[in-house]
């Protein structure tokens, strides 16, 4: 059974002062000649502990304190300002020249309405992986329709749809705050991470020459809707959410985020405004998924000034580190065995 609940573990994160994303498996460590060795048993719980003014962030717990540690393996990673948990709508927008550090190429890789679609090279593994896995149960007819967008050419998609509406007799303001609710303004777009990927049936795309609700109603939309989260995709925009999202229903929109955060939502019925607040709420949890692993998630708050980061693994394997876009950064871990 899938659960959530406070734990402790022990893991020394060293933080200095720069934004960067992570993605450490076992694998990545011995490919480049560094191996966690397991460290000393010791009966002192050590909680979190937060030294911004030295860059330093200790999380403890059963098993360890930092006395008791043998010095490990130290990692850097850059960039967890472009982390996969990060925020973007009309509240916390991104700036001008933000971009992904890594995209792939998604043509020949995933059947593309268009060519020179481009994604988060994590994002466009696991898209891959899901489509090979609907296509394998029946479902062939997916196709990708719109994946990272450029600040300039959000821009002009922005304009289009305002001027849309002023010659429908609208005001330029009015005609602004109707398109918002459509088209997402320049630096508030998900495209703009290479997060986010608008999916949907190249059948019914023929038949409705774009993107439409209807979609959801299709043996693709059904299938995504059951199943991407097991590839780290949610569905962005919910109808029961718009209040909170404030964009209107997109059954097509999906959004990275990664395991096990997806799946967390997805059991939660939480949208991502939800998921920031709960993760704030609750600083650290422990999460067991369906398929046996267990992950402890940390929240720090006030961490935006934060720049680079070195990683002390011990028991547990460094997963991810990012930045939510609201202050605050999300450690996430996978752990090899709980003591």
């Amino acid at each position: 059974m899938k659960k959530i609940i406070p734990s402790f573990i022990t893991v020394l994160f060293l933080l200095f002062i720069f934004s960067a994303e992570f993605s450490v498996s076992s694998l990545d460590m011995q490919a480049v000649g560094l191996v966690v060795e397991p460290e000393p048993v010791v009966d002192v719980a050590v909680p979190i502990q937060a030294d911004y003014a030295n860059g330093k962030i200790t999380i403890g717990g059963k098993g360890g304190s930092a006395e008791a540690l043998v010095k490990p393996h130290k990692f850097e990673f850059k960039d967890i300002g472009k982390g996969n948990l990060i925020l973007v709508n009309q509240s916390y927008p991104v700036e001008k020249h933000f971009f992904h550090p890594a995209m792939s190429d998604l043509e020949g890789r995933v059947p593309c309405s268009k060519s020179s679609l481009i994604l988060a090279e994590e994002a466009a593994n696991q898209l891959a992986k899901m489509f090979e896995d609907a296509k394998s149960e029946g479902v062939n007819d997916l196709t990708v329709v719109s994946a990272y967008r450029s600040y300039s050419y959000q821009t002009a998609l922005f304009n289009n749809k305002v001027n849309t509406y002023i010659k429908k007799g609208k005001t330029k303001s009015e005609a602004k705050k109707l398109a918002g609710k459509v088209v997402a303004a320049p630096g508030t777009s998900e495209h703009q991470t290479g997060l986010a990927v608008d999916i949907f049936s190249k059948e019914l795309l023929q038949r409705t020459g774009g993107l439409e609700e209807v979609f959801d109603q299709s043996d693709e939309g059904k299938w995504l809707i059951k199943n991407s989260h097991k590839y780290g995709f949610i569905l962005r925009y919910p109808q029961d959410k718009q209040d909170l999202t404030r964009i209107i229903y997109e059954p097509w929109h999906y959004r990275y985020v990664g395991k096990p955060h997806a799946e967390i939502m997805v059991e939660k019925n939480m949208c991502l405004e939800e998921y920031i607040e709960y993760l704030k709420e609750n600083q650290r949890i422990e999460y067991t998924s369906s398929n046996g692993e267990t992950f402890l998630i940390y929240y720090l708050d006030n961490a935006s000034d934060l720049n680079d980061i070195e990683v002390y693994a011990y028991v547990g394997q460094a997963v991810n580190a990012s930045s939510d876009n609201t202050g605050g950064l999300i450690l996430t871990v996978r752990m090899d065995k709980i003591i």
